[in-house]
């Protein structure tokens, strides 16, 4: 299992190589009548993130949302022209220990370019609580529940010459008249879910559940560019893929949910905005039973950009 997951995330990250070269050399022809890229030499950011995979659990008409206890993080970034580099810190004393414990390894990437954006997800956690019951602050802990999802999702934005998806979630310019673009796109994932639970899968003796799957999306997007340089990015795609149980080889036809949203202000030198990113995938689907993993992450952040480096001539 742990030589399978390795050579999932090293493919994971020549796909993230390949496809910055690809849409480095695609660049969109853009409409700067509707949106501009910024031009400053120098940018910093401050982000307060909170990164997630949630369990999503029905059986018989019950259901029940597994929740990691995984607290806030702060991160510090700085941006030179097109280099970058950024670091984070989890604030452990912002998590509630009555929710359990949670071991997790979490690596988000996502990249938004003028024709084409792509998201990395490798995700690998142990320990959950049920978010749906609580009783005088106290839950139901499931330390030994475990979920593991790696997977790569892309899409093309048709009208890449008016919509600027790198402008409504990376921030990396602004749009200036409100434009929209159709989205069309897709995603190959692998999962894996551990339970000791008795009687939580289909089969009463059965403790693990994997599954390869891949499959086709497709969505829009809209930046509202409101009053005062404030903006409203929104965005859904929706789709299906196939894929298969490896233990029974059984083939399923799992639906996939891939809602974003950005809101903020762009100030001169100045941006504060907050993102949402949510990448759903049933693992299992039948009538009676369904389970699926909801990854994401939430964050507020705060840029500073100079045209300058500060205190060098």
């Amino acid at each position: 299992m742990i030589n399978r997951i390795d050579f999932t995330a090293k493919l994971f990250l020549l796909l993230v190589f390949f496809t910055g070269i690809i849409t480095k050399d695609l660049s969109a022809q853009e409409d700067t009548t509707y949106f501009k890229k910024y031009n400053n030499q120098l940018a910093f950011k401050v982000t307060f993130s909170n990164k997630f995979v949630s369990l999503l659990y029905e059986k018989d008409n019950q259901e029940i949302t597994f929740d990691p206890n995984r607290p806030v993080s702060i991160g510090f970034g700085v941006n030179y022209k097109k280099m970058g580099m950024s670091f984070s810190y989890g604030l452990g004393f912002l998590a509630n220990d009555k929710k359990g414990k949670t071991h997790s390894f979490d690596i988000q990437y996502h990249n938004f370019g003028d024709r084409f954006s792509f998201d990395i997800i490798g995700q690998v956690y142990t320990g959950f609580y049920d978010d749906d019951y609580e009783l005088n602050g106290d839950y139901m802990v499931y330390e030994d529940l475990k979920a593991i999802k790696f997977g790569f999702f892309g899409q093309y934005i048709f009208n890449s010459s008016k919509f600027s998806y790198n402008a409504a979630f990376s921030q990396k310019g602004v749009q200036l008249k409100s434009a929209g673009s159709v989205l069309l796109g897709g995603g190959v994932y692998y999962s894996q879910i551990n339970s000791e639970i008795p009687y939580f899968f289909i089969e009463a003796t059965q403790t693990k559940l994997t599954n390869i799957q891949i499959g086709i999306s497709s969505g829009y997007a809209y930046t509202f560019v409101l009053p005062k340089k404030f903006f409203c990015s929104l965005a859904l795609s929706v789709g299906c893929n196939g894929g298969i149980i490896t233990s029974t080889k059984q083939f399923m036809i799992y639906p996939t949910v891939i809602p974003r949203f950005s809101i903020g202000h762009h100030g001169k030198t100045w941006s504060c905005f907050i993102n949402y990113g949510n990448n759903l995938i049933y693992t299992y689907y039948s009538p009676n039973f369904k389970m699926a993993l909801s990854s994401g992450e939430i964050q507020l952040s705060l840029i500073k950009r100079f045209d300058k480096i500060p205190f060098i001539k």
